[in-house]
């Protein structure tokens, strides 16, 4: 039993263009019945698979405009990062997105291998990319015109070179106990003063007492995490320069040599410290009450059976 298309035989031959029910006898291929709705279906595939092979063709095309597109697009964004990786430049702001993506992980590679050790503490808490870009002191961009080398290319007219001045660690270094000072105001001659041109933080050397303050005009150059890397050096020495943090500091001596500002009256000043502290100043005693807090639903856990 035959259902075909376009079959040709030798010898005894049939030519069955059309949807046929044929049976083959003796070498012989003898025509049986026409299927006209079978040929209307057969009729309908082969122009369905006729339009498809078109809009294959067209798929086709068009998924070779959108890779086109594509690497345009990937040109323009690469193109566009750099631009905006020099404008962060020229405004003070360090980055490293220059850096092409698949060129970051040989930077870090060799950037690592010139650090030895120094970077794995840094390396902790973050990625070392953001460690690298938290680490640049100093960055600059210049322009070398093909006046001052040999390019290979005619239409080249010049480079760009960024120049990055990293500060790496010194592990050998003896390690400063650091300390954030927080200020609040407090009761003083009938009104709440506060104590003027205060560190913002302060580190202290346990074995040499080698010092260091920190003002609010340096916090600004200055990342204070897991390690603290500033863009400029600051007050540095053998005991605190400023005399009123030494009075305060001795805690039995009188404040003579602070400055002090007026705040605004208020019944009480409260501030919020690290891990659930609160600091609070007032001119009167409070009375403090506990108030029980739900424990959350991790803490609960769940009750054994049957209790």
């Amino acid at each position: 039993l035959l259902w075909k298309s376009g079959v040709k035989e030798r010898g005894t031959a049939a030519d069955i263009n059309t949807a046929t029910l044929a049976f083959v006898k003796n070498g012989t291929v003898e025509l049986a019945l026409e299927l006209k709705d079978t040929q209307v279906a057969l009729n309908d595939s082969i122009r369905v698979v006729r339009e498809t092979k078109a809009d294959v063709a067209r798929l086709n095309a068009s998924v070779g405009e959108l890779s086109g597109d594509y690497s345009t697009f990937k040109q323009e964004m690469t193109q566009t990062l750099l631009y905006l990786s020099i404008n962060e430049i020229l405004s003070n702001r360090p980055n490293l997105v220059f850096i092409r993506s698949s060129d970051v992980p040989a930077v870090i590679q060799q950037i690592m291998q010139e650090a030895n050790d120094s970077l794995d503490s840094i390396l902790e808490d973050q990625s070392p990319l953001i460690a690298l870009t938290q680490l640049i002191l100093y960055q600059k961009i210049y322009f070398m015109p093909t006046t001052m080398y040999r390019s290979q290319n005619a239409e080249e007219i010049g480079r760009l070179i960024f120049t990055n001045v990293i500060g790496l660690p010194n592990q050998k270094q003896d390690k400063f106990n650091v300390y954030q000072l927080h200020h609040i105001p407090f009761y003083h001659h009938h009104h709440f003063v506060k104590i003027a041109n205060m560190p913002s933080y302060i580190g202290q050397n346990p074995l040499t007492n080698d010092t260091i303050e920190w003002y609010s005009t340096d916090t600004s150059y200055c990342t204070f995490d897991s390690y603290i890397k500033c863009k400029n050096t600051p007050a540095y020495g053998r005991y605190f320069n400023n005399r009123c943090l030494i009075q305060v500091l001795s805690t039995n001596i009188k404040l003579s040599s602070c400055r002090y500002e007026h705040v605004e009256d208020a019944d009480h000043y409260t501030l919020q410290l690290n891990g659930g502290y609160w600091a609070v100043s007032s001119n009167r005693t409070l009375e403090c009450v506990l108030v029980p807090v739900m424990p959350s639903s991790d803490e609960i856990g769940e009750l054994p059976a049957g209790k």
